[in-house]
């Protein structure tokens, strides 16, 4: 639901190894009435940063594509043939890299890794049950990368290493994506404006069924802040989305070492734990509608940001924001996440930035 909320599932949930009746509880503020308490810096601003001359030369020469952004499809699903071709780029100062990553649901074939669908069977507080199937799809990744400016007309540009992989993902958890929260919690916040008296309602998740009495104080308040069970599984249904995205983007090759560049590692910290990392991702109160035109996408399409900081062993160590659009074909590749920005939360450092810079599907 909307609000400040830790995107921490129930063990397992979603996962092959779910063993149903161990109960984990995952907080979600229902509606928006604070900050994260003690913290109050802001993520690094979206950069629309075009694609660097080698990188459209390395682009042309692997036969990616590094622009044409069509409107999303009326289709359902995915499909084979659906892709996307995200633009990365990590600045510091003047010194700028960039990656060119392609992601496109594939045809399975032999010898590809396989996974069990995963499937979820969740509860929430306010006494409702919801039922997840993950579907199962093959996502082929090519990634190229790093290129700085001066790479232009040089090897590196002009016959450039190309890592590919092939991986399965939830199909099912990327289609459900991620824009209905934030577009909620702005409606909300308008709410709020003309009616202050509005109660704080948080629910809560597990999976297994809650006691009878909490039910009915949770259910109370959903009924009183007009929380309807699409509500409720559009908030669930996004943390499975985000979840399956960051999975995905963990196995694309070199993205881990980007993505290391930027945060802020608590490394004390992790020495004193004995090296255990316990990672805490919660929603920031700066929600807002962003404008479709600056992501090449037509006015009809609403996109939303959505902040969230990292949290490593307690320590703040990651802020960022995504750009979201409702998940329809070719975007569901992404989860419809079109855009992100990142950095430490002191402001120092590089920023991490992306953007879905093209789409495809087959006719």
């Amino acid at each position: 639901m909307p609000g400040d909320f830790k995107h921490d599932l129930p063990a397992g949930a979603g996962s092959p190894d779910h063993r149903p009746g161990r109960v984990r509880r995952a907080w979600l503020a229902l509606f928006l009435t604070a900050a994260v308490p003690g913290f109050s810096a802001e993520p690094p601003a979206y950069r629309h940063v075009a694609p660097l001359p080698a990188i459209r030369q390395a682009a042309a020469a692997a036969g990616l594509a590094c622009e044409g952004l069509p409107p999303p499809t009326a289709r359902e699903k995915m499909a084979p043939g659906d892709g996307v071709t995200v633009l990365v780029s990590l600045s510091k100062g003047a010194k700028l890299q960039q990656w060119l990553i392609d992601l496109a649901m594939a045809e399975p074939r032999a010898g590809d890794p396989l996974r069990t669908p995963n499937s979820a069977r969740l509860y929430t507080s306010t006494g409702r049950e919801f039922r997840f199937d993950g579907g199962s799809a093959t996502i082929a990744l090519a990634m190229l990368g790093p290129l700085a400016a001066d790479a232009a007309g040089r090897k590196a540009a002009t016959a450039p290493e190309v890592r590919r992989l092939r991986t399965h993902v939830s199909a099912d958890y990327l289609a459900l994506g991620l824009e209905r929260v934030p577009a909620m919690m702005v409606a909300m916040r308008a709410r709020r404006q003309r009616e202050p008296n509005l109660p704080r309602g948080d629910m809560s998740i597990a999976d297994q069924p809650f006691p009878a009495e909490v039910v009915a104080r949770d259910a109370k308040t959903a009924d009183v802040l007009g929380v309807t069970a699409a509500d409720e599984r559009a908030a669930i249904g996004s943390m499975l989305a985000l979840q399956e995205f960051l999975q995905l983007a963990s196995r694309t090759p070199g993205l881990q070492d980007v993505l290391m560049s930027v945060l802020d590692i608590p490394w004390w910290a992790i020495i004193r734990s004995g090296g255990k990392l316990n990672f805490n991702l919660e929603g920031l109160p700066m929600e807002r509608e962003l404008s479709p035109a600056d992501w090449g996408l037509p006015a009809s399409e609403k996109v939303y940001s959505s902040p969230f900081l990292l949290s490593i062993n307690g320590k703040p160590s990651l802020i960022f924001q995504l750009a979201l659009v409702a998940p329809k074909p070719p975007l569901t590749v992404c989860a419809g996440i079109i855009g992100l920005a990142a950095g430490a939360p002191d402001g120092t450092g590089p920023v991490l930035t992306f953007q879905v810079v093209a789409a495809r599907t087959l006719p």
